[in-house]
């Protein structure tokens, strides 16, 4: 009962919103109507101070330090990557600390039981890297506006990083700037004394949208997320990655592709833009394949593997199917990403018809064989073309 009044009580405290520059707060971090993180941070002259809690795939806790000089550059970090209950999280390393000495970052960690210590030359003003954290961003920020720069460097503790990263920071006016992930701008809103106190995710594929609340128990969250991983409800990965198998008059199609939630958000037009290409569905580019010519709508597909794109809009939209796979032309290239789409390897547009209004609500994007059409749908609505083989 003890644990269910700190828990409704810490979820309660996440409803109120942050109401001035303040040097402790909780980030939240949310996709759609469900949370995907919380972060608590205590920031003081010389340290800031935190712990994350992350929902997906599973609960996991990081508790770190950041080292601060006087003018507010970082010296170090300490990290901890833990379970709800404390203890090590699984295959992840222990004992991480990074130092700036000099022109040198060390970088000491223990994993599986062997400790490592590397030191790696960096330019000056490069940074220790610490994933997921808002606070760590805010740093990032200063260390842009502090070195007059558009570029700022982090080196992780990944033992594959030999050298620094570029993070690219674009500041707008003097309460506004991005942070370039991926090629996707995310945006930071900051207070008069430069803190971050919102964080949009739009222009991203994650669209994740994060607010700083005043206080709320992070490891009361954490539980009751570990309670639920135990119990079977994990959250999982946001998107879930499906396969849809079916006997076209004996050919036979599959097509890979990735689901993303609804999560409360307006979908056609909104969280999928009109006129825009986009990935069929999430994360990886989609595939489609075929082991016989088809015709789709009214267009010849010959047999072979494509990656397969939705170009919706509030008139006629298209899908698409495209001749590029991997994301270069490397024998040992990764798989083409969903934000890799090139219009000049498109083999064929097709007109699809809308659908609208539909009576149930589908919580998840999918792609389904129906009527001797091939049906894509979220929420109330999506398209569906015609495919027979030949």
């Amino acid at each position: 009962m003890k644990r269910t009044v700190l828990q409704a009580a810490a979820a309660a405290l996440l409803l109120v919103p942050a109401t001035m520059s303040a040097q402790s707060g909780v980030y939240v971090s949310r996709l759609g109507n469900d949370t995907l993180s919380v972060e608590r941070f205590t920031r003081s002259a010389d340290k800031v101070e935190g712990t994350i809690v992350t929902k997906s795939p599973a609960t996991r806790v990081v508790k770190y330090t950041l080292m601060l000089a006087k003018d507010g550059s970082v010296t170090g970090l300490e990290q901890a990557i833990l379970k709800a209950d404390g203890t090590p999280f699984p295959g992840q390393p222990t004992g991480i600390k990074l130092t700036i000495v000099g022109d040198t970052i060390v970088r000491e960690m223990t994993m599986n039981g062997a400790p490592s210590i590397r030191r790696t030359m960096v330019p000056k003003g490069t940074l220790p890297a610490l994933g997921g954290s808002y606070a760590y961003s805010e740093l990032v920020i200063a260390q842009a506006k502090r070195s007059k720069s558009d570029t700022v460097l982090s080196l992780g503790i990944a033992a594959a990083q030999n050298a620094p990263g570029k993070v690219v920071v674009r500041l707008i006016g003097s309460d506004s700037a991005e942070i370039v992930n991926g090629g996707f701008p995310v945006g930071y809103k900051l207070d008069k004394s430069g803190h971050v106190v919102h964080v949009d995710g739009a222009k991203t594929t994650q669209k994740v949208l994060v607010t700083l609340v005043n206080d709320a128990d992070v490891m009361a969250i954490a539980a009751k997320w570990s309670a639920a991983d135990a119990a079977g409800q994990s959250m999982g990965a946001a998107s879930t990655r499906d396969t849809l198998r079916a006997d076209v008059g004996g050919a036979h199609i599959t097509i890979e592709y990735g689901r993303p939630a609804k999560r409360g958000r307006e979908i056609w037009g909104k969280l999928v833009p009109f006129d825009t290409v986009w990935r069929f569905g999430a994360n990886a580019a989609a595939r489609f394949s075929t082991d016989r010519d088809l015709m789709i709508g009214g267009a010849h597909v010959p047999a072979g593997t494509y990656t397969i794109w939705l170009l919706p809009s509030a008139g006629q939209s298209f899908v698409i199917l495209n001749k590029q796979l991997m994301a270069s032309s490397a024998s040992n290239a990764p798989p083409l990403w969903g934000t890799g789409y090139d219009a000049a390897q498109d083999l064929v547009r097709i007109p699809v018809e809308k659908h609208a209004g539909m009576g149930t609500v589908e919580e998840r994007y999918r792609v389904f064989m129906a009527g001797g059409m091939l049906m894509m749908h979220w929420d109330t609505g999506g398209y569906g073309v015609k495919i027979k083989a030949m």
